[in-house]
């Protein structure tokens, strides 16, 4: 069968959720972590301790926003050369975040015929690939995101046309909601299905870009060639000013591997318990500076 590793990020808060979920749906996977010191108790249940990487917050680097600090910590697992190697004999790498909510157990179906060269997300809650199309996706994203993607809300960055259309026609329109219930959907924070909500916050020429995501996946389709630049670009400005983490990973996404549909039985991330905790963790890095 196929081998798969499971790689957690950043904060392992669980949400509103029970951890034991999280425990039950990992069950039978080999985990790799890359958190803070304050989740050691959490963690130690997940993963074996070589697979283990926590730094007390207070050592983190700090960055100009919080949502960079995932990538820094995916960044940490992928250069450090022990985890490296342990990473290379695997399949598939699979991330995700500690606050998913599973609606259906994680197995290993469907994993066995992923494509070499394409890369499967839901946005970046959860994302996935063969081992080789991982890396080479991922392998300089931190780096890139701190040269070249901060403060550039509003900039505009040549498309790799070819796989966006591609990656259009694999994911759109979306497959059947597979949580319907009133409650059920009342328990998530955000929903992100794919590339939906990143492919309408990139930066457009103005002769392609349309509000409505299925007009905005037509005009793509158009495009042979480079798009029609003459009006101008739009749609500046989404997502994080500082850094808009769901948007700039698509776009490293797509200029290197188109993207297909995630199977992985989630469609996004819990509730919160509380936001004090979240206040005080932002908080960590202005003291750190004093």
């Amino acid at each position: 069968g196929v081998s798969v590793a499971i790689l957690l990020v950043g904060e392992l808060d669980v949400g509103v959720q029970d951890p034991d979920a999280l425990l039950r749906n990992l069950c039978g996977f080999d985990v790799y972590i890359s958190s803070y010191s304050e989740y050691e108790a959490l963690a130690s249940q997940l993963a074996k301790p070589e697979q283990i990487l926590l730094t007390p917050r207070n050592l983190v680097p700090c960055h100009p926003t919080g949502v960079m600090l995932q990538w820094w910590h995916l960044d940490r697992l992928l250069k450090h050369k022990r985890f490296r190697h342990q990473l290379e004999k695997y399949d598939v790498i699979i991330k995700l975040r500690a606050d998913l909510i599973f609606h259906a157990p994680l197995t290993h179906a469907g994993l066995e015929d992923i494509p070499n060269g394409c890369f499967q997300m839901n946005s970046d809650h959860s994302f996935y690939a063969r081992r080789a199309t991982f890396f080479e996706a991922l392998d300089d994203f931190y780096a890139t995101l701190m040269t070249k993607y901060a403060y550039q809300a509003e900039t505009y960055f040549d498309l790799n046309w070819e796989n966006l259309k591609q990656s259009c026609n694999n994911t759109l329109p979306p497959s059947k909601m597979p949580v319907a219930d009133r409650y059920e959907l009342s328990r998530y924070r955000h929903i992100r299905r794919d590339i939906q909500v990143p492919l309408q916050w990139l930066v457009y020429p103005v002769s392609i870009y349309d509000r409505n995501v299925q007009t905005l996946a037509a005009n793509i389709q158009t495009i042979s060639g480079k798009p029609d630049m003459s009006q101008g670009i739009t749609n500046k400005g989404m997502g994080n000013t500082v850094f808009s983490s769901e948007k700039f990973f698509l776009l490293h996404v797509i200029n290197k591997f188109p993207v297909c549909r995630n199977k992985l039985p989630v469609i996004g991330v819990s509730q919160r318990r509380s936001d004090l905790s979240f206040a005080s963790k932002r908080s960590a890095c202005k003291k750190n500076e004093n």
